[in-house]
């Protein structure tokens, strides 16, 4: 029973030390419309990372590196987000909580040509490995 109350009271503090991150898609006066602002974000485990849709239609899904524009078997797909109010976010949002800091988590817009038009991102990109967001967006 002691060990549960350990785990019960550690995993309320790893919830109470998470943060949230938010990436604006496709809002414009940040940049232009088809993008992810910021495209990077370092993120710890337990971390969400919250995606805010902005005018007109947008969507966030998980790749892989060496498919940059291609759903990622079991990974995540926001769906359709539409919204047309260019001065708020959409009420919808799509949240990912990190589970492994050090694997990167790339993602792309699968609106359109958005994502061959560059409109990717990465949640803890390890440029060590080679595998950079500028890879990534070129691929």
């Amino acid at each position: 029973m002691r060990f549960s109350t350990v785990f019960a009271s550690s995993a309320l503090v790893a919830t109470a030390l998470s943060a949230t991150i938010t990436v604006s898609v496709g809002k414009k006066g940040e940049s232009a419309d088809i993008t992810f602002t910021p495209s990077s974000v370092k993120a710890a485990v337990g971390d969400i990372v919250q995606f805010k849709f902005w005018p007109k239609n947008h969507s966030v899904a998980q790749a892989a590196f060496a498919k940059p524009c291609e759903p990622l078997a079991n990974g995540f797909w926001s769906g359709y987000v539409p919204t047309t109010d260019l001065a708020t976010a959409a009420s919808t949002t799509f949240e990912y909580t990190v589970t492994n800091a050090s694997a990167p988590v790339w993602f792309y817009c699968t609106q359109g040509q958005h994502c061959t038009n560059g409109m990717v991102g990465v949640i803890n990109e390890n440029t060590a490995s080679g595998n950079t967001l500028e890879k990534f967006a070129a691929a």
